[in-house]
């Protein structure tokens, strides 16, 4: 047996009671409102209403986010930043050693192996290997075409860290103690994230400090804010979302989970029959 009600409330249910020192027990609006509220209640009691917000994450490889989740975007930017400006500090470093003491070749590849070796905390057996595989892609292409189109400062061999001017010690102990602290803090940082997933649990707060707009469908009414304040820092900017939340119907309001960056609050049982026509969610 299927049963529609229809029940409406200008006013929030929840704390009607607030109302009772701006609006007369007398007027027909409040009257219903009051009434609308009971049954609202009791439907709720009787079929378990279940509210929440509806969102939409963005679809990445799980590869890929996973093993970039210890820092954030500008962390890494700024890595790569240091590691271009280390290895060109590194090569001018053996360049000015090559002149005044001789020795091994320059080379700007290995030094830039140096650096990824250092960065992984693999530098000796990943440095021979990546620098083996490029000579001997290097001698295949001069074998091949009979031409040494490979730039001499580009092909390395494989010398120890030979570093004998102070200088150049120096600045090799610097980095390699820096990209230690790198490596420990990325290190333990993805541990924690194996233990303490909490990309699946999203709370008020963070939605909040998302970029995500909040909408509600057009049928319900927004229930009391007294217990906010238990929100501390985020209230203001929680309070502005939740107050000024956009009205929209079911169907657009779906719609703009799928296009929009848009956090859709309705209850479950309304919005499944909707959900499960667009087959898109």
């Amino acid at each position: 047996m299927n049963v529609t009600f229809k029940v409406a409330s200008p006013y929030e249910c929840d704390s009607i009671h607030l109302y009772n020192f701006k609006y007369n027990t007398f007027d027909p609006t409040w009257k219903q409102s009051v009434i609308g509220c009971k049954i609202l209640m009791i439907l709720q009691h009787m079929y378990k209403f279940r509210f929440g917000f509806i969102i939409r994450r963005p679809d990445y490889k799980f590869y890929k986010t996973f093993y970039s989740k210890p820092f954030i975007r500008t962390v890494w930017n700024w890595l790569y930043f240091i590691a271009t400006i280390v290895a060109i500090l590194f090569y001018i470093l053996k360049r000015w050693e090559y002149s005044i003491l001789g020795g091994w070749e320059c080379s700007f590849a290995y030094e830039v192996l140096m650096i990824i070796g250092a960065y992984c905390q693999h530098s000796k057996l990943f440095t021979i290997v990546i620098i083996n595989l490029f000579i001997f892609v290097s001698f295949w292409v001069l074998i091949s075409t009979k031409k040494n189109i490979v730039p001499k400062v580009l092909i390395p061999t494989v010398p120890p860290m030979d570093a004998k001017l102070p200088s150049r010690r120096i600045a090799y102990f610097i980095f390699f103690m820096f990209s230690y602290v790198v490596y420990t803090y990325y290190t333990s940082n993805l541990l924690s994230g194996l233990v303490n997933d909490h990309d699946k649990v999203l709370t008020l707060e963070m939605l909040a400090d998302s970029p995500l707009e909040f909408v509600i469908v057009n049928y319900m009414q927004l229930s009391s804010v007294g217990s906010l304040s238990s929100y501390g820092h985020n209230i203001s900017v929680l309070k502005d979302k939740l107050l000024h939340m956009r009205s929209v119907s079911v169907p657009e309001g779906l719609a703009d989970v799928l296009e929009n960056k848009v956090a859709l609050l309705s209850d479950y049982a309304t919005i499944y029959p909707y959900m499960i026509k667009s087959k898109s969610i």
